[in-house]
C-alpha cells in the first residue's frame, strides 16, 4: 500500500502515514478536535500565560517565547505514544485543548483547558465525550484518569457530569488533588 495511503496496525487501530501515527481528527458537530498546529501558538499561549488560570494547567511557568516548543513537544509526544495532544476547535476557532497521556495503556489519563469566554458552554464536556470514545472504541483503554485542583470546582463538577467517580483528595501529578475516574468500555460515553 501507498506510504501516502497509511497502513493498519492490528490490534491498535491506527493508522499510519510514513510510518509515523496519524492523530486522528475528532467531531461532534459543534466542536472538532485535531492535531495541534503551529497557528494554534496565540490561543495556547492564552491559556498557559494566564494570570490567573495557568496554575490550573501547568505547574511550571512557561514563557511566551516557549509555547511555540511546548506545541510541538506536544506534537511528538503522540508519535512517542506518551499522549494526544488535540486542540478543541468551535467554529473553526481555536476554542482550548485537551489531552490524553499514556494513550496505549489500560489506564490513561487526561487533562484538558478551554477559553475562558467558552466555560460553561459545553465545549468542555463535548470535547471530553469525543476523547472518551475515541478511547474506549479505538484504543486498548479500559480506564481513565483525571485530576483537578481542589478549588476548581467547575472542572470537578464537569467530570463528574461524565460519570467521574470522585475519589477525594490525594496525591497526583503536581501535589494533592481532586482525584477522578472513569471505566470505559466500547458503549462509553
Amino acid at each position: 500500500m501507498p506510504a501516502d495511503l497509511g497502513w493498519f496496525v492490528p490490534g491498535r487501530r491506527v493508522w499510519l502515514t510514513d510510518g509515523l501515527p496519524v492523530l486522528p481528527t475528532l467531531g461532534s458537530g459543534r466542536v472538532s478536535l485535531r492535531e495541534m498546529r503551529s497557528g494554534d501558538t496565540d490561543g495556547y499561549a492564552r491559556r498557559l500565560t494566564h494570570p490567573t488560570e495557568a496554575r490550573f494547567i501547568t505547574d511550571v511557568e512557561i514563557s511566551l517565547s516557549a509555547v511555540p516548543r511546548k506545541l510541538e513537544a506536544n506534537r511528538r509526544a503522540w508519535e512517542q505514544g506518551r499522549a494526544a495532544y488535540w486542540t478543541i476547535e468551535q467554529a473553526g476557532q481555536f476554542a482550548g485543548f485537551i489531552a490524553l497521556h499514556r494513550p496505549h495503556a489500560v489506564t490513561a489519563a487526561l487533562s484538558y483547558a478551554v477559553l475562558q469566554e467558552l466555560r460553561r458552554s459545553g465545549v468542555a464536556s463535548e470535547a471530553l465525550r469525543l476523547v472518551l470514545a475515541y478511547a474506549s472504541a479505538q484504543l486498548e483503554t479500559q480506564q481513565v484518569h483525571a485530576a483537578t485542583h481542589l478549588d476548581n470546582d467547575a472542572s470537578s463538577k464537569l467530570l463528574r457530569s461524565l460519570e467521574f467517580e470522585d475519589l477525594g483528595e490525594g496525591e497526583a501529578p503536581g501535589g494533592i488533588r481532586r482525584r477522578f475516574v472513569k471505566e470505559v468500555s466500547p458503549a462509553c460515553p
